[in-house]
């Protein structure tokens, strides 16, 4: 188990599994902290109906598997295409609708 870098409010942690057959699983385990009263039980269930919430609508909310590379948090190469997709994924997002039972989830975030 390795603590990945870029882990800022919760912990995210690679797990190498070595298969029978010689290969290997490569899974996640993300360790939410505690801030004030919040409970960490609550706010994974908030964050996984916000996850359903948008991939009902067709976004992606979650890189599913491992990706090789190091992650980077510098300035994009080429920032005037990044800003053009991140704000395309944005408007996606933030046109979805939200009924009564979402704003009351999403409003205890």
């Amino acid at each position: 188990m390795k603590l990945l870098p870029g882990s800022f409010s919760n912990r995210t942690y690679l797990i190498e599994a070595h298969l029978p057959d010689g290969g290997t699983l490569q899974c996640f385990v993300r360790r939410y902290q505690i801030f004030g009263k919040s409970d960490c039980g609550e706010k994974a269930w908030r964050e996984l109906k916000a996850f359903e919430l948008i991939h009902e609508h067709g976004i992606p909310g979650i890189v599913t598997h491992f990706v090789p590379g190091t992650l980077r948090l510098d300035a994009p190469a080429e920032p005037l295409p990044w800003a053009r997709s991140l704000t395309a994924m944005l408007k996606k997002i933030y046109a979805i609708r939200l009924d009564k039972a979402c704003r009351g989830f999403l409003e205890l975030m």
